[in-house]
C-alpha cells in the first residue's frame, strides 16, 4: 500500500540562544535536502508559502544562478511554485550553487515545501537576522535503514569558513568526531550525509558569518 509521510526539516536553533526567535522578517534563506532519490520517487516540485499581513513585494532568487522569481502578496497566504528543476544535492560533501534566498519589502513568515509523490517534506524558515553560527545538528535515522541521515548548511555571505564535526562516520568518508572545513561563498549550499546518526553534529561558522542550517533524513 502507498502512503504519505511528511518530514519536517528542522531549521535548527543557534547554540545557547537565550531568546525567543521570530520567523517574521525581510530575508530568509533556504536550502533543500535530498528527498527519496529520483528512481524511487516521481520527478519534485518546491513551493515557498508566504505569510503577510500586508501587501509586500518580493523575490525569491537563486543568487549563484541569476534565476529571479517575483511575487506579490495581498493579506493572507500566498503559495509560489518556483520552476521545474533540482533545487538540492543528490551527493554528500559537495558545494552545490542552489542556495535560495528569498526577500520581501515589508516582514512577512514564509514555509517551503518540497512536494513529491510518496514523501513530501516541509519547513518554516527563520530569517536571516535570527540565524546564528553555531549550531548542534537534530537530524533523523531512516527507519529501515536505506536512506541517510542528512543536513545541509548555506551560506549568507562570501568566504564563509564552515567548521563541521560529524556525530558520524559520512558518506564522503569524514571520520566521526573529527573537525573538517569548508569555504562556502553566498547561496550556496553544502549537504552532509550519512547511515549513522547524525543528530549532535556541530556546525560552526569560523568566520563569524550567520548561516542557514537544516536537519532531517
Amino acid at each position: 500500500m502507498n502512503r504519505t509521510v511528511t518530514l519536517l526539516l528542522n531549521v535548527l536553533c543557534p547554540l545557547l540562544a537565550l531568546r525567543a526567535q521570530s520567523t517574521t522578517g525581510t530575508e530568509f534563506r533556504l536550502g533543500n535536502m535530498e528527498n527519496l532519490n529520483l528512481a524511487f520517487n516521481d520527478q519534485p516540485a518546491f513551493a515557498i508559502i508566504i505569510n503577510a499581513n500586508g501587501p509586500p513585494n518580493g523575490s525569491i532568487e537563486v543568487p549563484t544562478t541569476g534565476l529571479y522569481v517575483p511575487f506579490s502578496v495581498g493579506d493572507g497566504t500566498t503559495e509560489v511554485f518556483l520552476p521545474s528543476a533540482i533545487y538540492y544535492s543528490e551527493d554528500s560533501e559537495q558545494i552545490e550553487d542552489i542556495g535560495i534566498r528569498i526577500s520581501a519589502e515589508a516582514p512577512i513568515s514564509v514555509q517551503a515545501i518540497h512536494y513529491r509523490l510518496y514523501f513530501t517534506e516541509s519547513t518554516s524558515l527563520l530569517p536571516t537576522g535570527e540565524l546564528g553560527t553555531d549550531y548542534l545538528v537534530t537530524t533523523m535515522l531512516d527507519e529501515g535503514g536505506l536512506q541517510p541521515s542528512s543536513l545541509v548548511i548555506v551560506a549568507t555571505a562570501d568566504n564563509t569558513e564552515v567548521e563541521i564535526t560529524p556525530a558520524a562516520l559520512t558518506l564522503g568518508l569524514r571520520p566521526a568526531n573529527t573537525p573538517f572545513t569548508i569555504t562556502l561563498d553566498e547561496g550556496q549550499l553544502y549537504q552532509v550525509q550519512s547511515t549513522g546518526e547524525l543528530t549532535g553534529t556541530r556546525i560552526r561558522s569560523a568566520s563569524g558569518q550567520p548561516i542557514a542550517v537544516f536537519g532531517g533524513a
